[in-house]
């Protein structure tokens, strides 16, 4: 899981789909994302509500205010 402010992203992996790639150059395009410990499960496999949950992210983020 990523959260990038810079480049306005919320990114949630999907297992088997390459989305570790995707969150590896997401990672390199921005240091400072706030990204979830991949080495405890669910390995950033997070539902988007309970990204929104757990990291506290505000409606704006998610564009419905």
């Amino acid at each position: 899981m990523i959260v990038s402010d810079k480049y306005k992203i919320i990114f949630i992996r999907i297992p088997k789909t390459g989305s570790t790639s995707v969150e590896k150059a997401l990672i390199k395009a921005d240091p400072d994302c706030l990204k979830s410990d991949n080495d405890k499960s669910p390995y950033g496999h997070f539902s988007a509500k309970t990204v929104k949950e757990l990291y506290h992210i505000g409606d704006y983020r998610y564009g419905t205010k």
